[in-house]
């Protein structure tokens, strides 16, 4: 990230815990912990540290990608993390998580990812695959 890379996705979330875990290192104080590398901060505004941390903020977006049965149930819990820039769904993953292999198209794959999508659109985070 201080490199300049300021949208991540985050594969394999499971639970409202590992998403708070990300939100966290991946945020500067207070919101999280994330560290300050001096030569990004040299590069990118160097001396103008409040400007630095907000626009950083401000350019950033974490995504958290579903790809499990159990991250499928903990859906709503992962969403009420704040902050939170998309929700994306990893349908292969999934498939092979439920027992279907590669099959994405299997009748209990596309219902989870229709529920997904609906979910999460109702909620008000971008979400995407």
């Amino acid at each position: 990230m201080d490199q300049g890379i300021n949208n991540i996705i985050f594969p394999k979330v499971e639970t409202k815990e590992e998403a708070e875990q990300i939100m966290y290192w991946s945020s500067f104080a207070p919101r999280g912990n994330r560290g300050m590398g001096a030569s990004a901060v040299r590069a990118g505004l160097y001396g103008r540290i409040p400007c630095y941390m907000e626009r950083i903020a401000s350019e950033s977006m974490m995504i958290i990608q579903i790809e499990s049965r159990k991250g499928l149930e903990n859906l709503e819990e992962i969403c009420s993390v704040s902050d939170i820039g998309a929700i994306f769904l990893g349908p292969i993953d999934l498939a092979v998580d439920m027992g279907h292999g590669l099959n994405i198209f299997h009748p209990e794959v596309v219902e989870a990812m229709e529920y997904m999508i609906k979910k999460v659109n109702t909620l008000g985070i971008p979400v995407g695959t």
